[in-house]
């Protein structure tokens, strides 16, 4: 039986909502927020009290819109806690020879590169996931130097006389790349 990402019985796409908090700037200033948690997959959007939109809704009706994803997550969410719930499983989907694709999307400075690249001292989903692919291949590393890539997909295990021919190959291109750099540095 394989593992399954809690995600995955809703389609082969998950889209996953991670709401900013406030800076302390915007808190300052006494900013509104407009997005409220329903649930952990629902969001309602309610435009503030200072916008153009909520004056008209008192003579037209309320405008609420709820959106609905696969997860959501608030805004006291930890870059760890984004990680476990979103990257964890699909990122070992992938050691288990899964194709994955992980986008962030959002207008500017809604948080994406903090998402995805954290800080030094809080790193997001891609140094985490890095993090988690070579702490998992660490012990699988293939040392010997007995394999050739043929097309794009696929290896061939060398003999040891094809090991002999292509060790020389290499050494002879690596050879000839230092004779024509050394060629033209001497013409400079």
């Amino acid at each position: 039986m394989s593992r399954r990402s809690s995600l995955e019985p809703r389609g082969h796409i998950q889209v996953c909502l991670r709401i900013k908090p406030f800076t302390a700037l915007e808190r300052a200033n006494g900013l509104q927020g407009c997005v409220s948690l329903e649930d952990s997959t629902s969001v309602i959007l309610k435009p503030p009290k200072s916008s153009l939109s909520r004056l008209i809704e008192k003579t037209a009706g309320q405008t609420i819109q709820k959106f609905t994803f696969s997860r959501v997550f608030g805004p006291e969410a930890t870059q760890e806690e984004f990680f476990e719930g979103t990257m964890k499983q699909p990122v070992q989907d992938f050691l288990e020879g899964c194709n994955r694709l992980v986008f962030t999307y959002g207008i500017t400075n809604a948080g994406k590169t903090y998402t995805f690249q954290g800080t030094e001292d809080d790193v997001g989903i891609l140094p985490r996931t890095m993090d988690m692919l070579f702490k998992t291949i660490g012990g699988r590393l293939y040392t010997k130097m007995d394999l050739k890539p043929i097309r794009w997909r696929d290896y061939i295990k060398l003999t040891k006389d094809q090991v002999r021919e292509e060790t020389a190959l290499k050494n002879s291109l690596l050879r000839l790349t230092k004779e024509v750099g050394d060629y033209f540095t001497k013409k400079r």
